[in-house]
């Protein structure tokens, strides 16, 4: 289902009204990813919140680069413990290199 057709079928208001936004994830096309208060994610909810597939998350998990842990219905994302670990990729730097002309 692409973004128009969804657009079609529900409206943009609506999809604000009830929390929700659009994302695009490239193994699983358009999605509707929930944008409420809810503190912990799945793999689904963290590959959309990310952007990444389903496929890089668990590549994350396995080589333990992804802050989770698993419970009985799957793994779980803290979303205050991704939002910091995104944090801490991060590289900006003032002290960039002097770029010489030729």
């Amino acid at each position: 289902m692409n973004k128009e057709v969804l657009e079609k079928v529900i409206e943009p208001e609506m999809i604000k009204e009830i929390g929700m936004t659009m994302g695009h994830n490239q193994n699983r096309g358009l999605i509707l990813a929930s944008n409420s208060n809810t503190r912990y994610m799945s793999v689904n909810t963290v590959s959309v919140y990310l952007d990444v597939s389903r496929r890089t998350i668990y590549r994350y998990i396995n080589n333990g680069l992804i802050p989770c842990f698993k419970g009985p219905s799957g793994y779980r994302f803290d979303k205050v413990e991704i939002d910091q670990w995104m944090t801490s990729y991060r590289s900006v730097s003032n002290d960039l290199p002097e770029i010489k002309e030729y």
